[in-house]
């Protein structure tokens, strides 16, 4: 039981403490950098869309995108495309509008229209 109590008091101790932060540091500041310089890229871009709305909702709107930002963090393809139309939904019931709403999304989403091609059905493979 003393190593415990021991072990556990120089966890305790400043210079070791100090220690493992130095060890850390680096890493921590590689972590932190890109997502802030990130978030700070959307707010602009976000401003920037939403120059003519109420200065009141704006901040709203950069909230709305900085949401979308962290989905992206975690989900892609068609899950990321219902979590921000959720997230969206989510605004537009809160009083925003879908407009805005519509250009903050497309920073995420890259909407391609789908294009259908008829040449592709008339061939002897198709079904009948």
């Amino acid at each position: 039981m003393s190593k415990r109590i021991d072990k556990f008091k120089k966890k305790l101790d400043g210079a070791i403490r100090g220690k493992l932060f130095d060890d850390q540091k680096e890493f921590m500041i590689a972590n932190e950098t890109k997502p802030t310089k990130d978030l700070v890229k959307i707010e602009i871009e976000v401003k920037e869309i939403c120059d003519q709305a109420p200065p009141l909702l704006q901040y709203y709107y950069i909230i709305f995108g900085k949401e979308c930002y962290s989905k992206t963090l975690t989900h892609a393809g068609g899950v990321l495309t219902d979590e921000i139309a959720i997230l969206e939904n989510k605004w537009f019931m809160r009083g925003l509008d879908h407009a805005y709403l519509d250009l903050i999304k497309e920073i995420f989403i890259k909407i391609n229209p789908f294009i259908m091609d008829v040449s592709l059905l008339d061939s002897n493979d198709r079904l009948t």
